[in-house]
């Protein structure tokens, strides 16, 4: 699947290039220009349009075009003329000269992390501006002769230039995108898994098994008979969900097992009775039912697991519902999740904004979020016999979170 060699290209460092012509500016930067320390960059140019179609780019990117400091705005203040415009990017205007960007450069150094100069004019002596071994690159403009002997000067020198200031941020961010992190959580308590058949174990085994290890789920009971169901509901507390056990069905709501805001003991008596009737319609070995604690509200979201036959398990993250099923919004990684994996899982798909909080819905608690892929990432680092999951759905509330449902596959 190419969306697990996506996600371990991008947890160990490998640049995939889309174009030959990435495939040259991510070799140059990395060939000519040290990491960056951090994500901090400072623009410099003499053309103001380019200066801004490279901080949206570098913002896109992961890098942060920050305000100037009082003490560095004060010192060019003292040292540019007037018409020029101190911030970040920082305008020289058209009518700069080589000493200009080196003055400025000289001025800001130990403030940012990386530096790119641009040159929307023709130059002489630009290439003497950047100085090789630091984390400074160019985007040079133009086809003047002045500019092309310019541009040879640089490559002499190995220091990275580049025809547009989008080419010249890309490449940089091959250095700020890839970071390897410790792996900070194990796994104990939940036992082996047994194996299972194709069609995997039973949504109460599967909860059970979760609950042995310590994931936060809802509070549920099995019922093998309708006595049983009205029994744990009554245990539970109403409004309570009924849902088919059998392991023979994937998809519960498809084939109608399950019911919602069940609110009394006729109500389980009634899902009970339409349970047995769907595992009997859809050919299925009887389960019972398993009776779960409605979940609070909250953001639903999935979360599963694939074992691929070369990298091993791959954790898929999503929004719930239509995110999922249509819209194939969902993020990969391949475990042993580190901190930034688990973050860069959430953060990375479409739908993440709908999680910090929108029209007037309270933000989901992201750390319990980030803590659960962790917790799965270790659980299944002693479970290699597990061949698939899923949690789905993930109710996440603004204070922790609840696994309303769960299947695990597990193989030999």
């Amino acid at each position: 699947r190419d969306e697990i060699y996506d996600a371990v290209f991008r947890q160990n460092g490998v640049h995939r290039a889309d174009t030959l012509e990435e495939l040259y500016d991510f070799a140059k930067a990395l060939a000519y220009v040290p990491p960056p320390a951090g994500p901090r960059m400072l623009i410099v140019t003499s053309s103001g349009g380019s200066a801004i179609i490279a901080t949206d780019v570098a913002e896109e990117e992961g890098l942060r075009v920050t305000p100037l400091s009082a003490a560095l705005s004060g010192k060019l203040r003292e040292i540019l003329p007037s018409h020029c415009i101190v911030g970040n990017p920082l305008d020289l205007t058209g009518d700069t000269d080589a000493a200009r960007y080196r003055s400025v450069l000289d001025a800001a150094e130990g403030e940012y992390d990386a530096v790119m100069a641009i040159f929307g004019d023709p130059i002489p002596g630009a290439s003497d501006v950047i100085r090789p071994g630091r984390c400074e690159l160019v985007a040079y403009l133009g086809g003047a002769e002045v500019e092309r002997t310019e541009r040879s000067l640089f490559h002499e020198k190995k220091i990275a230039v580049f025809p547009t200031p989008e080419r010249a941020v890309k490449a940089l961010s091959c250095h700020v995108r890839f970071h390897r992190d410790r792996f900070p959580l194990s796994a104990e308590g939940a036992g082996h898994v047994e194996a299972t058949p194709a069609k995997g174990m039973s949504p109460a085994d599967s909860m059970e098994l979760l609950a042995r290890a310590g994931f936060p789920l809802t509070r549920f009971r099995r019922a093998g008979t309708e006595d049983e169901a009205v029994a744990a509901a009554r245990g539970i507390g109403f409004p309570v969900a009924v849902k088919m056990n059998s392991p023979d069905v994937t998809h519960k709501s498809d084939a109608g097992g399950v019911f919602l805001d069940v609110a009394d003991e006729a109500g389980v008596r009634t899902a009970y009775r339409a349970i047995r009737h769907a595992e009997g319609k859809a050919g299925a070995r009887a389960g019972g039912a398993l009776v779960c604690a409605m979940a609070p509200g909250g953001h639903e979201v999935i979360v599963g697991v694939t074992k691929d036959p070369q990298f091993g398990h791959a954790v898929m993250f999503g929004l719930g519902g239509i995110f999922v099923e249509v819209m194939k919004d969902v993020s990969f990684r391949v475990t042993p999740l580190s901190e930034k994996d688990a973050a860069g899982m959430i953060r990375e798909i479409r739908g993440y904004r709908a999680l910090t909080g929108i029209r007037g819905k309270p933000p989901g608690d992201l750390d319990a979020l980030r803590m659960l892929l962790l917790q799965l990432s270790a659980f299944l680092a002693s479970h290699p016999e597990v061949e698939e999951m899923d949690l789905n759905p993930v109710i996440v509330h603004p204070r922790g979170l609840s696994i309303a449902d769960a299947r695990v596959v597990a193989r030999p």
